[in-house]
């Protein structure tokens, strides 16, 4: 690695934190705990711009023993627990009672890589690794006690190797997980080197559609599937499982091919539009019926197939997909429309996927989910090509070390039927 320099403290305390953020990109993310050296590139960053902006901590002046760093000098770290799981560690910018921070949402590994391993829990430096804030956080062994630190410590800061990112090679686009903050949720606040491998956006949006996105009703369901409060009633978690499949249905229905034909009423003919073919509804046992009863809803001359699958733990902690049945039509040349309401890593859907393109040629494969994490988008994209499209009620951004959702919202097969023994 090339020799590099600490940032100043007057890169931290421009007034711009949007221009912060973006030149955030491409330094280099130092941490040296108990004399263990880490390093990661930045590769994606997230600017919250203080008391005018709804998604900021310090929105409205809002000051708690938690935020009260945010109100000092910039050029300190602010680092807070998420949904009570990760660390996600902020860059404090501006100068004082300008409550201005950048969220380091990603970054790319580079010297340290066997720590991070053994602080994340993974196997392998694959692109999960350091994608998304607290995964970051993890591997570099950043947690609450590190909040507060100057960036020019020995222990955390942030450095300059001359690596420069063109500005064409930067993506801005709408923050993450901020649906709360109504029309700021949609500011270009989110900054991301474009098609490296460890930022959390890859060029997947003609494969994506997220049912939220418009804040509709889908949003309300995905809202009600994730709270703990409202979980406990199963048949409201289902029905808003049902509800979010038939959306989706009436979404896709707008893709499919249609042809005229003419209908007798008890008056006379009238010309009009029907499927040219039926679909097929497809779904992984057991977690996916209940998306898969809502499609039937409006889709109800559909075929139907149906698919075991399930993953298959070792004792190293890694897993297998098995998947040991699967009752189905001939799907030569017709449209398939899988369901499964957690796109976690995407082994179960690509393993479904895959048998289903070996023993037939479907014309298109949809697949629909309550919720999707960017690094199963990104690994069926990798495996199956661009030609999957996804339907979803919500994109998440972090797996947990077992392949789980965060924040996510648990397991939607328990959820929906009840605990399954653990064999």
């Amino acid at each position: 690695m090339k020799k590099i320099k600490q940032l100043p403290a007057s890169f931290y305390t421009r007034k711009n934190v949007l221009t912060i953020a973006k030149d955030l990109l491409g330094k280099i993310l130092v941490t040296q705990f108990d004399n263990i050296l880490t390093t990661s590139r930045i590769v994606e960053t997230e600017a919250y711009e203080g008391i005018t902006d709804k998604a900021s901590h310090a929105y409205n002046n809002r000051r708690t023993n938690r935020t009260e760093i945010m109100y000092g000098n910039g050029g300190f770290s602010y680092v807070y627990l998420c949904y009570g799981v990760h660390y996600l560690f902020n860059v404090v910018t501006n100068t004082i009672n300008h409550p201005h921070a950048v969220l380091i949402r990603a970054s790319e590994p580079l010297l340290g890589i066997e720590t991070m391993l053994a602080r994340t829990g993974k196997l392998t430096a694959d692109f999960s690794l350091t994608k998304g804030p607290g995964n970051v956080a993890k591997a570099m062994g950043i947690n609450k006690t590190h909040t507060g630190l100057q960036l020019q410590s020995k222990e955390l800061f942030i450095a300059d190797d001359g690596y420069r990112i063109a500005s064409k090679n930067i993506l801005a686009t709408k923050r993450i997980g901020v649906d709360y903050a109504a029309e700021h949720a949609l500011l270009p606040n989110r900054f991301i080197v474009k098609d490296n491998f460890f930022g959390a956006f890859k060029l997947y949006t003609a494969m994506i559609v997220n049912l939220s996105n418009e804040h509709s009703l889908v949003s309300n369901w995905v809202s009600e599937l994730r709270d703990v409060n409202v979980q406990g009633d199963r048949l409201r978690f289902r029905r808003n499982l049902e509800r979010i499949g038939e959306v989706a249905a009436y979404e896709i229905s707008k893709e499919l091919d249609w042809v005229e034909a003419e209908i007798q009423t008890p008056l006379g003919t009238h010309n009009s539009k029907v499927l040219a073919q039926q679909p097929v509804l497809a779904t992984i046992l057991r977690a996916g019926l209940p998306l898969h009863n809502g499609m039937l809803n409006y889709l109800d001359k559909a075929d139907n197939a149906f698919i075991s699958a399930y993953r298959k733990h070792h004792r190293d902690g890694s897993f297998e997909i098995s998947l040991e049945y699967m009752s189905s039509p001939n799907l030569e040349g017709r449209v398939v429309i899988l369901s499964d309401p957690m796109l976690a890593t995407g082994a179960s859907i690509v393993k479904t996927i895959n048998v289903l393109k070996g023993d037939w040629k479907p014309a298109k494969i949809h697949v629909v989910c309550a919720i999707a994490s960017t690094i199963g988008i990104e690994f069926i994209e990798r495996e199956c090509g661009t030609d999957i499209k996804i339907w979803c009620g919500d994109i998440d951004d972090e797996l947990t070390a077992k392949g789980y959702i965060v924040p996510g919202l648990g397991d939607a097969g328990d959820l929906a039927y009840g605990t399954k023994a653990q064999s």
